[in-house]
């Protein structure tokens, strides 16, 4: 006998007990729940048809929610990331959807902000125009980026010091059961499967 499980972060957010449970660390209880009877079972995971990321790394939880950004001439204004699952093509799109355009009477209209990682250097770039600073001295949003935290200003380009942490140390995705009891390395485990995020 054989059934499929289906494990979404999503279930686990509803099955909150307390706050207790985060989208990166969950516990899902299955309704109805799998009755197996007495007995010695085997079980495996012979299929992952698709896992894609449904846990948070931008959250106001985490601190990592907020940045400001400002023309040199005028009063810091904050930018507030909705709590999600953010790569940085969409960081990207949500920080040139809030901070806009510069528009130049001789020149095309550049976006003010342009953020991006590098593949070849393992880092995340971060074009400004000249008279805009970006501050990313408070909170936790530099780590993801891979940047220090500081005021970015009177640079075009800007490279980040550090590789970027973007899915918050989430590397891997262990999936326990508190059912299984098995050992390995003479290490007694309940893990049932386990695989990298890098795939994701």
């Amino acid at each position: 006998m054989s059934f499929n499980l289906l494990l979404d972060s999503s279930l686990a957010k509803q099955q909150r007990t307390g706050g207790r449970q985060v989208s990166h660390d969950f516990t899902i209880n299955f309704q109805p729940p799998i009755h197996l009877g007495s007995g010695n079972y085997k079980a495996a995971l012979n299929k992952l048809f698709t896992m894609s990321y449904s846990w948070y790394n931008i959250d106001a939880s985490f601190g990592n929610n907020k940045i400001r950004w400002r023309k040199k001439t005028e009063e810091w204004q904050t930018l507030i990331f909705p709590n999600g699952m953010y790569g940085y093509s969409d960081i990207n799109s949500f920080l040139q959807t809030q901070t806009g355009k510069v528009h130049l009477e001789d020149k095309d209209c550049d976006f003010i902000f342009t953020l991006y990682f590098d593949m070849t250097i393992f880092r995340v770039v971060i074009l400004m125009h000249e008279n805009y600073e970006l501050d990313l001295s408070e909170g936790e949003f530099a780590e993801l980026l891979g940047c220090e935290k500081r005021i970015l200003m009177g640079e075009k380009n800007f490279v980040g010091a550090m590789v970027p942490n973007i899915t918050r140390s989430v590397d891997w995705v262990f999936l326990h059961c508190y059912l299984i009891s098995r050992q390995a390395n003479d290490v007694p485990s309940d893990v049932l499967y386990s695989f990298s995020t890098t795939g994701l």
